[in-house]
C-alpha cells in the first residue's frame, strides 16, 4: 500500500481541505513565486497544516518566518515543502523552500505533488516566473494567465505522445525561460505537472481538475515588486479582493534585509556584499 505523501500537523484536528482551491509555486527566476507564496501566507493569515514528502528536494529547516508586525513568533522550524490552508477563503497553499535535486523532477511530480492534487483538489493554480529576456513579445514586469485551453491548444496540444524531455526543451515554452541550461529545470517541473493533470482529465471520466498557469517575465535582481504585481493577479484571478480588501501586502521578517534594504557597510571586513 501506498503511503500519503502528506503529514499533517495534527492528525487529529485536521481540516477538510477537499474542494478548495490549490496553489503551487515553482522554483524560478527571482524566487518570484516563493514570494508571492510569502505574500498570500501572511496577508490572509494562513494557517500552517503539515507537510509534504521532501524525498526529491534538496535537505532544509530554517526558522519559522512570521510577519513584521508579529511581535511573538512561532517556535519550531521551517520545512523544504510545507502546506497551508484558509477555510475562510476556501484556499490552500504549498510553500517550497528548497530546489528538486537534478534528475528527480519527474519523480517529485509523480510521486508526491500528483497524488496530493488528485486526493483533494478540483481547482490549481500554478506559479511561474521566466527570463523576459529570453522570451519575444513580453517586457519585464508582464504578468500572463494560461487556463486549461491554452495549455491544451498551444505548445502542449500533443501532450500524449509528446516526451517531457523535448516538451522542457522546448525553446518557445510559455512555461519557461526556453534555450538552454537552468531555465529548461523550470519549464520541465511546470510542463510535468500541467501534463499529468491533464492526462489525468483525459483518462478520467467523473473528476477533472481545472489549471492555470501564471507567468511572471522579468530581469533577476530586486524581485519584490515583481512578487507583488503577481499575488495582485493571483488575487483578482481568485477573487480574494471581494472576500478582503489588500490596501498592502503584509510581508514576513524574512524580507528584511534582502536586495538593498539593510544599511550600506561601512568597513572593509564587511565587504562590498556586507
Amino acid at each position: 500500500m501506498s503511503t500519503s505523501p502528506f503529514t499533517p500537523v495534527d492528525s487529529k484536528s485536521q481540516p477538510d481541505i477537499s474542494g478548495s482551491t490549490l496553489i503551487i509555486p515553482s522554483i524560478s527566476i527571482g524566487n518570484i513565486p516563493q514570494l508571492t507564496v510569502d505574500l498570500l501566507i501572511h496577508t490572509y493569515s494562513l494557517t500552517k497544516i503539515g507537510y509534504l514528502d521532501d524525498l526529491y528536494l534538496y535537505p532544509f529547516a530554517g526558522p519559522i518566518d512570521y510577519a513584521t508586525s508579529n511581535s511573538h513568533p512561532e517556535s519550531g522550524i521551517s520545512h523544504a515543502i510545507e502546506v497551508y490552508y484558509s477555510q475562510k477563503f476556501n484556499l490552500t497553499v504549498i510553500q517550497q523552500r528548497s530546489p528538486i535535486i537534478p534528475t528527480y523532477t519527474l519523480p517529485f511530480v509523480q510521486q508526491v505533488l500528483f497524488p496530493f492534487i488528485t486526493t483533494h483538489f478540483e481547482h490549481v493554480f500554478v506559479l511561474n516566473s521566466s527570463d523576459a529576456g529570453l522570451v519575444e513579445s513580453v517586457k519585464s514586469g508582464d504578468v500572463k494567465l494560461y487556463d486549461t485551453e491554452d495549455l491544451i491548444s498551444s505548445n502542449l496540444k500533443n501532450l500524449s505522445l509528446a516526451s517531457s524531455s523535448s516538451l522542457a526543451e522546448s525553446s518557445d515554452s510559455k512555461f519557461g525561460a526556453g534555450g538552454a541550461g537552468e531555465a529548461d529545470k523550470d519549464s520541465k517541473f511546470v510542463t510535468e505537472l500541467v501534463k499529468s493533470i491533464i492526462s489525468y482529465n483525459g483518462e478520467s471520466s467523473s473528476n477533472s481538475i481545472g489549471i492555470q498557469v501564471l507567468v511572471s517575465y522579468v530581469y533577476e535582481g530586486d524581485n519584490f515588486y515583481d512578487a507583488e504585481k503577481l499575488a495582485s493577479t493571483l488575487q483578482e484571478a481568485l477573487q480574494l479582493h471581494k472576500s478582503q480588501s489588500v490596501h498592502s501586502w503584509v510581508k514576513p521578517v524574512s524580507w528584511l534585509g534582502a536586495y538593498g534594504d539593510k544599511s550600506v557597510p561601512n568597513a572593509m571586513e564587511e565587504g562590498i556584499f556586507g
